[in-house]
């Protein structure tokens, strides 16, 4: 193995982060995967380098990961590949996809994934996978898998859009008004016949996106929402 590979036969352990996961870089470029490490180990980060697809894809298994940090060529592989493969089964893995200015896709704005242009400084990769771990400490880590839907509801006689829903939250388009976190939300379904209370857990500062967790229901009263949740799910 050549020397500076086997540099990054890591993981390489900072305390800064240590809560927040490790972060792994997969990128087949040594220098460039060098480079990012050693900026975010300065960083205060737990950091480990993958060069292949197939080895980050064992590491994402081994779990233990909070931020995925991979170039879009991986050699026969897209990089793109395994955003989409931690999207099935680690969704709450944060990512950051980067590239040549011309490796920039509509698949990668559909991913909904920020992109970095090569070569990516030290200063400009900390500071994204910050971001990415502020981003993910304001998401509570789902128990329930969300689905994607489509139904309207009103929150505060404002017409909204649920666009995905699961047993403890849902997800909303259309806030208009700022939100902050801890607002408690009564959210009717008239198309349905049910009206759930709900707490934002966050926003999306000048966006209309609302993340919310469903309240239990008082003592004594009856909220059929689990119900709800499961027969659209058999929809």
């Amino acid at each position: 193995m050549p020397k500076e590979l086997n540099r990054m036969s890591g993981p390489y352990i900072a305390s800064k982060h240590s809560m927040h996961g490790t972060v792994l870089i997969v990128e087949p470029d040594s220098e460039q995967a060098l480079a990012l490490r050693d900026a975010l180990l300065g960083d205060g980060h737990v950091v480990q380098v993958a060069q292949t697809f197939q080895a980050a894809a064992q590491t994402m298994a081994a779990g233990g990961v909070g931020v995925m940090v991979t170039a879009v060529r991986l050699g026969a592989y897209n990089g793109l590949h395994l955003v989409i493969r931690k999207n099935a089964l680690t969704p709450h893995v944060r990512c950051i996809v980067i590239g040549l200015a011309a490796d920039r896709s509509r698949d990668i704005d559909r991913l909904g994934v920020p992109f970095l242009v090569k070569p990516v400084g030290g200063a400009t990769i900390a500071a994204a996978v910050s971001q990415e771990i502020d981003q993910a400490a304001e998401q509570p880590l789902r128990r329930w898998p969300r689905k994607p839907v489509h139904l309207a509801a009103v929150v505060s006689n404002a017409a909204i859009d649920i666009v995905d829903l699961s047993y403890g939250g849902l997800r909303l388009q259309g806030v208009r008004t700022p939100l902050s976190v801890g607002t408690e939300l009564t959210v009717n379904v008239p198309s349905l016949g049910v009206s759930v209370t709900a707490v934002a857990r966050w926003t999306k500062p000048g966006e209309t996106w609302c993340g919310a967790e469903i309240l239990e229901p008082p003592a004594g009263t009856t909220n059929n929402w689990r119900g709800v949740v499961d027969s659209l799910s058999q929809a």
